[in-house]
Formats: C-alpha cells, structure tokens, sequence
C-alpha cells in the first residue's frame, strides 16, 4: 500500500497499464471524515468497501445461471429463478434457440464474478446480467 499525505485542494493520479489516468482530490475534511473527489474513465466502477462488500454478499445470497445457446453469446445472470433467468436470456436475444440454464453453486469462485459486482449497482433489483464474450 502506498501511503501519501495530502493536503486539502491537493490531486494525486494513478496511471494504469493501460494508459487510463486516475485523479484523486481531498475536497474537504472535519473530524474524522474527509470528502475525496475521484475522477475515472466511466468504466471504472468505483465503490466503498462497504458498499461492495453488501454486493458481494448480495450476489452470493442469489440464485446465479450461466444462460447459452449455439447462436448466441453465454451470459451470466442473477435472478429469482431459473425461469427469469431464461426470460431475461430471450428478452436480451430475441429467436435464440436451444437455450440451457444451469444454476452456478459458488459464483464467487468464477473468473466472471467481478464483472457481476461491478454492474450490480447499476440495478434496482433482480435480474442482473453479464454478457461474457
């Protein structure tokens, strides 16, 4: 972990491997809290621990479906059961056929699962999706 000490109004950015450049500002502080303004590329999600770790218990407390079928592409999807899980499929890929629903027990081990958290929040409520590609 790197630590620095800034000063109010004070920026510091991150660069990525990717070239992505990431700047973080102390806006405010009093007491025991300080306001940081955080300035990302829109893909980036970025959440406070606590926040993410409620998604992360959220998704592990839902049924998941890895959804597929020959002519389109598999999806992930976080539903109150495996039929809106197929519904949601469809509604995403209008005359697919041959479409198989298998209900995943741990997603939380799947190489897709933070991609499930980070769009996760964008959501009110059940089904969330995940198009893997």
């Amino acid at each position: 972990m790197l630590l620095i000490t800034a000063y109010q109004s004070e920026t510091t950015t991150i660069s990525t491997p990717t070239g992505d450049v990431l700047s973080v500002a102390v806006l405010g502080y009093s007491q025991n809290q300080f306001s940081l303004g955080i300035n990302a590329p829109q893909e980036y999600i970025i959440l406070r621990h606590k926040l993410r770790e409620r998604i992360i218990k959220a998704i592990q407390h839902s049924p998941v479906f890895f959804v597929t079928s020959a002519s389109h592409h598999s999806w992930v999807i976080a539903a109150k059961t495996d039929a809106h899980a197929l519904q949601c499929y469809q509604q995403k890929n209008p005359g697919c056929k041959g479409v198989e629903v298998q209900w995943v027990e741990k997603p939380q081990y799947e190489s897709w699962f933070e991609r499930l958290v980070s769009v996760w929040p964008a959501h009110s409520g059940l089904p969330v999706a995940v198009k893997l590609v």
